[in-house]
């Protein structure tokens, strides 16, 4: 067994097999916010990778899980 730490969505104890989605750490950049169009790129920029890392999640999943257990995948990703 083992004991992961972190905080919990929903507090207690659960039996179910679990997917690592991130194990590094990724910190945020300081930009100027007084260039607005560059903070509106790098924002778009973000959300790109951010639906398809979501979409890369969703195909992983439905290798090993049910569709309605994957729909959470769907759901962030809309």
């Amino acid at each position: 067994m083992y004991i992961l730490n972190g905080i919990a969505a929903s507090p207690g104890i659960a039996f179910y097999p679990i997917q690592v989605v991130r194990n590094n750490r990724n910190y945020v950049e300081y930009h100027d916010a007084r260039e607005p169009a560059g903070e509106w790129d790098r924002f778009l920029t973000a959300l790109q990778r951010c639906v398809e890392s979501m979409a890369k999640f969703h195909q992983q999943a439905s290798q090993q899980y049910t569709d309605e257990m994957t729909k959470v995948y769907i759901k962030l990703i809309c």
